[in-house]
C-alpha cells in the first residue's frame, strides 16, 4: 500500500506558496515579480493546482507493473490462491507510476500476485484449456450449459459421526448464509467465506470422512475461497459451482445429529444455467437472481435424512 492523494489535489513542497515563470517553469521565486527571461509576470503556482498546505494522501493497493498483463481494455494479473497454483483474476487498473500499478479492484491487501513468468503461466492456462489472457472468458464459453437441475446419485445417505459429523452439519449451515446474502444483492463477507472454507479444510482432512467426500470436501474449499473478493454477478457464476460441491457433500452424508431435511432448488430463469441451490428452510430465496425474482424456483426437491443405522441383535455381534 503506498499513499495517494486526490487527483485534483496536489502537493509539492518546493513549489507550494511560490511563484512561477508562465513560459520559463525553470524560473520559481518566494515573490512576486518579473520574470528576468521574458519579463512576464510571476504567476502563483496555486493557479497551477498546488496548494500551500498538505493534503491527506489515503493509501491505495498497488502491484509491481510486470504483474499486470494487458489487452484491449482488459487488464489481469494471476493471483496465486495456494503454493504453486495460480488463477487468473479481472483487476480494475488505476494510475500507472514507474515500476508500480495501482489496483482499484480485483485483488485485496495480503494476496500474492505472480511477477515474473506470466506468460509461461499463462500458456499453461491455455494448453489445459482454463481462463487466460488471450480470451479470459473462453473455458467459461466452451463448458457446456447444464440444462436443468443437478442429477444427484441415488446412492443411499449415510449417517458421520462425532466431530466430523457436526463440522458436516456447520458447513450447510454457514452455505446458508452464503445463499441469503446472494438472495440479498450482496456479496458474501471475508468472515462468512472464511467459517465456510475452514470448515472445508478441516473435512479434506478428517480421516473418518469417506476419501469421496474428501475430495469434494476439498474441491470445495478450493471454489469458495475467494468469493467475497468478486464483483456480485461474477460471485453468483462462481457459487454455482460451490453449490454443486454442496449439493454432493449433502446427498451423501449427514451428521449424526442432523434433525432437518435440506431443500435442492434449481431455477431455469438463469440465463447461464446451471442454477442449483440448497436451503436448511423455507421460503425459496434465490441466490441468483437476487431481488429481481427472489422467489423463483423451477424444480424442488427433500433430500430426506438416511434412514437409522440397523441395530445388530446378540447373535449378529
Amino acid at each position: 500500500m503506498v499513499p495517494l492523494g486526490d487527483q485534483d489535489q496536489v502537493y509539492d513542497a518546493y513549489l507550494a506558496g511560490k511563484w512561477i515563470s508562465p513560459m520559463h517553469p525553470q524560473i520559481v521565486r518566494d515573490d512576486p515579480g518579473d520574470c528576468p527571461i521574458c519579463g512576464m509576470d510571476l504567476v502563483s503556482t496555486e493557479q497551477y493546482g498546488y496548494t500551500t498546505d498538505p493534503v491527506p494522501q489515503p493509501e491505495v493497493l498497488v502491484v509491481p507493473r510486470s504483474a499486470v498483463l494487458m489487452t484491449g481494455s482488459t487488464s489481469l494479473v494471476y493471483v496465486e490462491t495456494e503454493q504453486g497454483r495460480f488463477e487468473i483474476r479481472p483487476i480494475k487498473l488505476g494510475p500507472l507510476l514507474r515500476n508500480e500499478a495501482v489496483i482499484l479492484g480485483g485483488v485485496a491487501a495480503g494476496e500474492r500476485v505472480a511477477t515474473s513468468g506470466n506468460f509461461l503461466i499463462d500458456s499453461q492456462m491455455q494448453l489445459a484449456g482454463k481462463p487466460s489472457l488471450i480470451d479470459p472468458q473462453r473455458a467459461i464459453a466452451r463448458t457446456p450449459v447444464q440444462e436443468g437441475p443437478l442429477t444427484l446419485e441415488a446412492a443411499e445417505s449415510q449417517w458421520i459421526k462425532g466431530p466430523t459429523g457436526e463440522k458436516l452439519e456447520q458447513i450447510y449451515r454457514v452455505y446458508a448464509a452464503l445463499v441469503t446474502r446472494l438472495a440479498e444483492d450482496e456479496v458474501p463477507t471475508e468472515a462468512e467465506v472464511d467459517a465456510a472454507l475452514g470448515l472445508a479444510e478441516q473435512l479434506a482432512n478428517a480421516a473418518d470422512f469417506p476419501e469421496p467426500l474428501r475430495v469434494i470436501a476439498l474441491q470445495l474449499a478450493q471454489d469458495v475461497a475467494h468469493l467475497h473478493h468478486r464483483p456480485l454477478e461474477e460471485a453468483r457464476e462462481q457459487f454455482k459451482t460451490v453449490s454443486g460441491h454442496i449439493l454432493r457433500l449433502a446427498s451423501a452424508a449427514r451428521g449424526e445429529n442432523a434433525a432437518t431435511e435440506l431443500i435442492h432448488y434449481y431455477c431455469g430463469m438463469v440465463p447461464s444455467g446451471s442454477a442449483d441451490w440448497l436451503q436448511v428452510t423455507q421460503p425459496t430465496a434465490n441466490p441468483y437472481m437476487g431481488s429481481k425474482m427472489l422467489r423463483c424456483a423451477t424444480y424442488e426437491n427433500l433430500l430426506t435424512l438416511p434412514p437409522p443405522p440397523m441395530e445388530q441383535d446378540d447373535n449378529q455381534k
